[in-house]
């Protein structure tokens, strides 16, 4: 395996163990805890659909998180 792969490789296990972070908030059926999995998939769906706008609105002062991943 080359380089580049193996780090593509070792970046998507350390993510895979984000879901077995639980967070404090539940999730909208009320059943069970977040994970922090599912939390940084939120983000990056809300940065994906909305940061572009929030870039012109000037609006990132309140989402220093979208700020980083845009």
């Amino acid at each position: 395996m080359d380089n580049r792969l193996q780090e593509q490789m070792k970046f998507l296990i350390e993510i895979d163990r984000l879901k077995t972070i639980e967070r404090r908030t539940k999730i909208m059926s009320g059943d069970r805890l977040e994970n922090d999995a599912e939390h940084s998939w939120h983000l990056a769906m809300m940065t994906s659909r909305n940061g572009k706008w929030l870039l012109r609105s000037g609006c990132l002062a309140f989402f220093p998180q979208i700020r980083m991943t845009s």
